[in-house]
């Protein structure tokens, strides 16, 4: 078929689309160095043409026209980018010519050059989907070493079936879209305080959106849910439902789950010292940098300072397997939210191969092979809040429904030392903005870049703040979790999402009439 390959010197990463003279590859010139990666990139474009991906990337384009305000075609597009990109590289391996190494160094070299690279939406290339997702990379590279070769048929009618449904469900949500009945129920009164809240908090930011949600860790009840997004000096809410079940990286959220699975094993107590190395460490030849110098560190400190190596310590000692049996009885994974619509499985695994430690290091800091749904985070640090049961989340009733207890994820002297260690995060840690003159807030932050289902030049820089904050101490009545979209200047949890979590606890307390703790003690 006729194909015409252009060259380029304003891009750095190779894409093909569909013109007005039929289908074209854009090469960057400066893979003419490398003749090796050259043929492995154009083999790999010329595959994608084959496979008609430029047509469907067209077409979803062309429905984003219409259906621009649903999230379901873009969560779908990044679907379809992934299975494509998979299928591509399953078909050129499955030629003995094309050497598996040789074509993993090329997709390596490529997707660090995408980096800084422009690609239009309705393309297709073989950087695409890097960038929104490094954890996608990881499993295209780990397929390649592996050889999981020869399922290029099977893969291909799943796409196409895929593809197909994804018009059909980006069509059909048109009624969806334009209804004004929400499936997740919540009350309307704290609703409202908590959309306002959010709403200055993104301003005060200059943030591009920002996303907040409140339970009651003693019923699994979600009261309120919001997802802003803000152009010019106007807001505009999204899709909450979609947005709460969204499997996304963690970040330093998780670090408290470890440090709980270490106390619950007795492996570690919250005074066992261990040594961060200065804030680098060799593992497996490799180095991991944590975002501070730190030398000896006790547990609790490694959660109240956010501690990466000293966490990892926690995790090590604990052991990969144990790790991740106790971690699932958070509910991580598990899909133990599907009665509040939009639900979908976080991911919890470890990454197999020779860097088994340095993945260690990454799981036990959430990041890389693990990613979970806001809903989920609420789950387990409800746990913490209510003395180690696992509720079963739901939306929000006027009249009063038993909470249903899906299993005691820890102990109750867990969990309490637990919170004590939440609080230091606030007192003495990285959460001082949490502070509050009215309760005793314990929390963690985390900030850490966004995993964005679409990178352009403008938002490629994109991060994200968090914190999650429970009060009172003694019984705590509330939960939430506040996440800040690209904030001005970079973010941090506390400087950016803790005010926010702050306002809303001091708020919604307040209406609910909850005596203030603010002189309790959590030791």
């Amino acid at each position: 078929f006729g194909v015409r390959v252009l060259l380029s010197s304003s891009i750095s990463a190779p894409f093909s689309f569909i013109g007005v003279r039929g289908p074209a590859i854009v090469m960057p010139v400066l893979l003419l160095e490398d003749r090796k990666n050259f043929s492995l990139s154009l083999k790999h474009e010329l595959q994608h043409i084959r496979q008609k991906d430029i047509y469907w990337a067209l077409g979803l384009e062309l429905i984003k026209l219409f259906f621009w305000w649903n999230p379901a075609i873009y969560f779908w597009r990044n679907i379809l980018t992934e299975m494509a990109e998979m299928v591509c590289d399953q078909n050129i391996l499955k030629k003995a010519t094309n050497n598996p190494r040789e074509y993993g160094v090329c997709l390596i070299s490529v997707a660090e050059a995408s980096l800084n690279n422009f690609q239009p939406s309705y393309a297709s290339g073989m950087a695409s989907g890097q960038k929104q997702n490094k954890t996608f990379l990881s499993r295209r590279v780990n397929m390649i070493i592996n050889g999981q070769k020869g399922k290029a048929s099977i893969s291909r009618i799943i796409l196409k079936g895929v593809m197909l449904f994804s018009i059909i469900a980006c069509v059909g949500a048109v009624t969806h879209g334009q209804s004004t009945e929400s499936k997740l129920k919540t009350d309307p009164i704290i609703q409202n305080l908590v959309d306002q809240i959010l709403k200055k908090g993104i301003s005060k930011a200059e943030a591009r959106s920002g996303y907040a949600a409140v339970s009651d860790p003693n019923t699994g009840v979600i009261l309120a849910a919001s997802y802003f997004k803000k152009e010019g000096d106007k807001f505009i809410r999204q899709s909450v439902e979609h947005f709460i079940a969204k499997p996304y990286e963690p970040y330093s959220l998780f670090k408290p789950m470890v440090a709980s699975v270490a106390l619950e094993r007795k492996v570690m107590d919250e005074n066992t010292v261990v040594n961060a190395e200065g804030g680098k460490i060799n593992v497996g030849g490799r180095y991991f940098y944590d975002w501070k110098d730190f030398g000896d560190v006790t547990l609790a400190d490694s959660v109240a300072q956010s501690s990466t190596i000293g966490i990892y310590r926690a995790a090590d000692a604990i052991g990969e397997e144990n790790l991740l049996k106790d971690l699932k009885k958070f509910g991580f994974g598990s899909n133990e939210h599907e009665n509040i619509g939009w639900d979908k499985d976080g991911i919890l695994e470890m990454a197999k191969g020779k860097d088994q430690k340095f993945n260690l290091i990454y799981l036990a800091n959430g990041i890389g092979n693990i990613q979970v749904t806001p809903i989920e985070i609420m789950q387990a640090y409800g746990a913490i809040a209510n003395g180690g049961k696992l509720l079963e989340p739901r939306s929000y009733s006027s009249e009063n429904v038993k909470p249903k207890v899906l299993r005691q994820a820890l102990s109750e002297v867990t969990a309490l030392r637990m919170k004590r260690i939440l609080n230091r995060v606030v007192t003495e840690g990285t959460g001082k903005w949490a502070q509050s003159s009215k309760y005793t807030i314990s929390g963690k932050t985390a900030s850490g870049f966004v995993d964005r289902l679409k990178v352009t030049e403008a938002t490629k820089n994109a991060n994200q703040a968090q914190f999650i904050g429970f009060a009172p101490f003694d019984k705590p009545k509330l939960i939430v979790h506040v996440i800040i979209h690209e904030p001005n200047g970079g973010a941090h949890g506390s400087k950016h999402a803790a005010p926010v979590v702050r306002s809303i606890l001091n708020r919604v307390l307040g209406y609910k009439k909850i005596k203030s703790d603010h002189y309790a003690s959590a030791y």
